[in-house]
């Protein structure tokens, strides 16, 4: 669970595991998760939020434990970074492709059935090029009893996996890191999973922008603006839409050339402009676009198409700018529908992008 507070320029992320399987655990998870969340933004001192947490928490009557682990990872944008543990695999810390190893402070929480447990709390600086990776068990645990790997995967053998994807791509981001430990605990438990199999990442980077255009400028003298937006941008460039290709490629002084359609995708085919990374059609895409963003599974079960190559990029990308052309055909009833539907996925888009993915998305409709 992700909380961003932009007035404090920090984003709170926690991973809770809760105590069994099935819905008792996720239940039991999301209620420390949400718990931690709650108190955690709204105190300025996370030690005491997580004491209160912990407090707060019930404890299994049979077993003694409590009923969730927990991790909390704090970072602000002046470089603060505090992460608290409690009863959960110790997370990773990367400079580059090293691992440091960081002093923790040992603060006991008395409990009332299983008596004192601790928290473990590091506080440290962070900077461009830095990593913070933290797992449930069911990742450290993966392979339990496998010939490879009779006690588990280990956090050893986890530490050089990550420094091994880190140095093969050192701009790889959290997703992908994160995906290909899961996926790797995931192998090694036969594809079964044993127990809950969770990763997250932070990645510590100058903000990556992308673009994306879609509709035709309301006033034809900006079509030129397209152009220039486009050379502006630092980063990945989207057309969407058949029109604003058009006008694209011409303002370019380029040509669209088109790909060779997969009759088996229900998404339009991908176009090509010289000068931008992505181009498909508009709201049939852009609409798959949205499906994909609000349902990661099916993200990751999609196969590859414009579409899904729209959204990564998106998820890929820190700042987003989304350009809306608001050119209306006042003969062509239709068209004023599209115009307005198209507005409505786009600010969806955007806001599934913030909400969901702690983006920055800035919206200008011309």
């Amino acid at each position: 669970m992700m909380k961003q507070i932009e007035s404090e320029g920090r984003v709170v992320a926690v991973l809770s595991d809760g105590l069994g399987s099935g819905v008792k655990a996720n239940v039991l998870s999301t209620l420390t998760a949400s718990m931690a969340i709650k108190y955690v933004t709204a105190e300025a001192d996370i030690v005491s939020s997580a004491n209160t947490i912990m407090k707060t928490l019930p404890v299994c009557s049979e077993r003694k434990i409590s009923y969730s682990t927990l991790t909390i990872a704090d970072l602000d944008d002046l470089g603060n970074a505090v992460v608290v543990e409690y009863d959960t695999p110790e997370f990773i810390y990367l400079k580059g492709d090293k691992v440091v190893d960081l002093d923790k402070e040992i603060i006991e929480v008395e409990k009332k059935v299983r008596g004192d447990e601790v928290l473990l709390i590091s506080k440290f600086k962070i900077e461009i090029g830095d990593r913070i990776i933290f797992f449930s068990d069911g990742v450290e645990q993966a392979g339990l009893g496998s010939p490879g790997y009779p006690l588990g995967w280990g956090a050893k053998n986890i530490r050089l996996f990550v420094q091994s994807k880190v140095k093969e791509n050192p701009l790889i981001s959290s997703g992908k890191l994160a995906k290909l430990v899961t996926d790797r605990a995931k192998m090694l438990d036969d594809y079964k999973c044993g127990d809950d199999t969770t990763c997250g990442v932070y990645t510590i980077r100058e903000p990556q922008p992308s673009i994306l255009i879609t509709g035709a400028p309301a006033n034809k003298k900006d079509d030129y603006k397209l152009r220039e937006l486009i050379e502006d941008c630092k980063g990945k460039k989207i057309v969407c839409g058949g029109t604003t290709a058009g006008i694209v490629a011409r303002e370019l002084d380029v040509e669209v050339k088109s790909t060779k359609p997969d009759y088996k995708s229900n998404i339009p085919p991908e176009y090509m402009i010289e000068g931008v990374d992505l181009v498909s059609e508009g709201i049939i895409t852009l609409n798959r676009v949205l499906e994909l963003l609000n349902n990661r599974d099916l993200l990751f079960k999609e196969e590859e198409n414009v579409a899904k190559r729209v959204a990564d990029t998106l998820i890929e990308s820190d700042v987003i700018t989304f350009i809306v052309g608001t050119s209306i055909n006042e003969a062509n009833y239709q068209n004023n529908n599209s115009l307005e539907l198209r507005k409505n996925i786009i600010t969806k888009i955007a806001n599934t992008l913030e909400q969901k993915f702690i983006k920055k998305c800035d919206l200008h409709f011309f």
